[in-house]
């Protein structure tokens, strides 16, 4: 009886049960920035940081990254260092509280964004509401929140992607739109870290899984596909170049 009062109190305020969990995960977050961030940017000389901080600064202020590899931090896919560029921009060259405040909401987002993506994988709130506790307090997205590395706008992109494709697959109805859409996020995500290029060939199974006929899950596949392959062709004439 108990577990039925339980079960509707939460069914009734499950919008407000979850955002205010979130909330928490968010001042969570935020307070670990400000006691475990790491600001000392002599910590960064020969580590990741210290690449992403240079190249961020280059994309600011000399545009021969663009045709030329001869800058800190070159090798590194692009994403990153463009999304702290971006916060450099708005907030100030080298302001790392600010990057690592928006990582703080990029991976309070990226909680809500799992809730629901377990909640239309599985059907259960129950779960769901599992899954958002247990990925709040998970130690390897919390690790790298106060850091000026690229680990948690990957984990973001990465749930998200596989949300946006997990309703798109049991929406049944698949619209180019909507795979131009998770084609972007994908680009961005190997963009990011190119090691999820792996997961491509891989993809294919779960529109084999979800998609009926079999010649309809193939196009589809092959659409999301070639979208990629277009969205990465202007970083690799940038590389050739």
């Amino acid at each position: 009886m108990k577990i039925e009062k339980i079960q509707s109190f939460y069914c009734r305020y499950e919008n407000r049960i979850v955002y205010i969990t979130i909330l928490f995960f968010l001042l969570l977050r935020v307070f670990y920035v400000f006691a475990l961030g790491n600001f000392d940017k002599s910590s960064f000389w020969g580590m990741d940081a210290y690449g992403y901080n240079e190249y961020a600064k280059t994309i600011l202020y000399d545009s021969s990254w663009l045709k030329g590899t001869n800058f800190i931090g070159s090798t590194r896919e692009p994403v990153y260092p463009f999304f702290v560029a971006g916060v450099y921009f708005l907030f100030g060259e080298e302001s790392f509280l600010a990057v690592y405040l928006v990582q703080a909401f990029l991976s309070s987002l990226m909680l809500l964004i799992i809730y629901k993506t377990a909640n239309l994988v599985v059907n259960s709130k129950a779960v769901a509401y599992l899954s958002l506790l247990w990925s709040g307090f998970y130690i390897f997205y919390l690790r790298w929140i106060g850091e000026l590395l690229r680990e948690t706008l990957v984990y973001f992109l990465y749930a998200l992607f596989f949300y946006l494709l997990f309703k798109l697959l049991k929406n049944k109805s698949v619209k180019i739109k909507n795979i131009l859409f998770i084609s972007i996020i994908y680009t961005l995500l190997i963009h990011t870290d190119g090691r999820y290029l792996f997961y491509a060939p891989f993809i294919i199974i779960l529109f084999l899984i979800y998609l009926r006929p079999i010649w309809l899950a193939l196009k589809n596949y092959i659409i999301f596909g070639l979208l990629v392959v277009v969205f990465t062709v202007p970083w690799s004439i940038r590389n050739y170049i």
